[in-house]
C-alpha cells in the first residue's frame, strides 16, 4: 500500500483548483460585494459565521454547503429579529413560518441589504457539469423540491 504525502497532495490540489476558486471569488465579489459598512446580521456570531462560510463554500465549489449555509443565515437572522421584536414563539417556528411572518411584518423589506447579499451570490452559476443551475434556483425549489423556501424570493 502506497503512503500518500498529504502535504504534497494538498499543494498539487491547491495548484489545480486555484484558477477555478479565483474565478468563483471574482464572481462572488461582483455579485455580493460587501463595502466598508459591512453587513449586519441578527442571530449572533453563529449567523455571521454561517454567512462568511456560505461565501467561502461558494468560492471552494461546495455548492450544497453554500445553499445550506445561506438558508441557515436567513433562518437564524429572521428568527432572531422576530424574537427580538417580542414574538416568543419565533424560537419554535418552522423556517417557512418565520419567512411568512417576516414578510407579513415587513422584516424582509427592512433587511433588504442582507437579503441582497445572500441572494446576490445565489444568482451565480453552480458550475455543475451540463447544468444551468444557480444557487437561487436550488433555494427556490426549481431544481430541488426539498428547498424550504420553495418559489419564494424576496
Amino acid at each position: 500500500m502506497e503512503v500518500v504525502d498529504i502535504e504534497q497532495w494538498l499543494r498539487e490540489d491547491d495548484a489545480k483548483s486555484r484558477p477555478f476558486r479565483a474565478q468563483r471569488a471574482r464572481e462572488m465579489m461582483a455579485a455580493c460585494p460587501i463595502d466598508e459598512a459591512g453587513v449586519m446580521v441578527s442571530g449572533g456570531e453563529d449567523t455571521m459565521t454561517a454567512f462568511v462560510e456560505a461565501r467561502l463554500a461558494y468560492v471552494n465549489g461546495l455548492y450544497l454547503c453554500t445553499v445550506l449555509s445561506a438558508l441557515a443565515v436567513l433562518e437564524r437572522h429572521f428568527t432572531a429579529r422576530l424574537y427580538g421584536a417580542g414574538l416568543e414563539s419565533a424560537k419554535r417556528m418552522s423556517f417557512d413560518n418565520v419567512l411568512r411572518r417576516a414578510l407579513q411584518d415587513g422584516g424582509v423589506t427592512a433587511d433588504k441589504r442582507l437579503i441582497l447579499a445572500i441572494f446576490g451570490f445565489c444568482e451565480m452559476p453552480m458550475h455543475i457539469s451540463g447544468s444551468r443551475a444557480t444557487v437561487r434556483s436550488v433555494l427556490s425549489g426549481r431544481v430541488c423540491r426539498w428547498a424550504t423556501c420553495s418559489n419564494r424570493t424576496p
